[in-house]
């Protein structure tokens, strides 16, 4: 009989976690994602890698290839394809 390996969590709910441990208060307003989102500790190596909802419209454009409504797919000017 083989030991079962330990279940390891993915990289990135462990870094939720730590940014949850670390910086949400039940008691204060907001998820513990609003407030990860709105942590204000720069220094902290995982402050770029927290959790942050970025608003649909600042999101970047598209770059998959699709057939846009002037025939053209991927920026092809003949429209082939």
């Amino acid at each position: 009989m083989t030991k079962a390996q330990p279940i390891r969590p993915s990289m990135r709910k462990a870094i939720n976690d730590m940014c949850k441990d670390c910086i949400f208060d039940q008691v204060a307003g907001g998820s513990w994602r609003q407030q990860v989102a709105a942590c204000t500790s720069p220094e902290c190596p995982l402050w770029r890698l927290r959790p942050v909802s970025v608003p649909r419209d600042s999101q970047k454009p598209s770059t998959r290839c699709e057939r846009g409504q002037d025939g053209t797919i991927c920026g092809n000017e003949a429209g082939i394809g």
